[in-house]
């Protein structure tokens, strides 16, 4: 999951996808702002097939914080 969510954030970015750890912060180290974030959050959508709530969206402070995210949401919408 994290290589995945580090190609999006690498391309949306224009930063080293293998820069990116679970514990790169995304204003800090990435510099992103509320556009990026909408960006980003679009994009992870249409990737894991998943809908982000704009609560949910607060939350995300490190990359690891979306990863956590993402890999409950899949596995919630996964069929059993």
């Amino acid at each position: 999951m994290l290589q995945k969510v580090a190609a999006i954030l690498s391309e949306n970015m224009g930063v080293d996808r293998n820069s990116i750890t679970m514990e790169t912060d995304l204003i800090r180290d990435l510099s992103i702002n509320s556009i990026d974030i909408v960006n980003l959050v679009i994009d992870m959508e249409h990737e894991f097939d998943v809908e982000i709530p704009d609560r949910q969206i607060g939350k995300f402070i490190v990359v690891g914080d979306i990863v956590a995210y993402l890999n409950k949401a899949v596995k919630k919408d996964a069929p059993v």
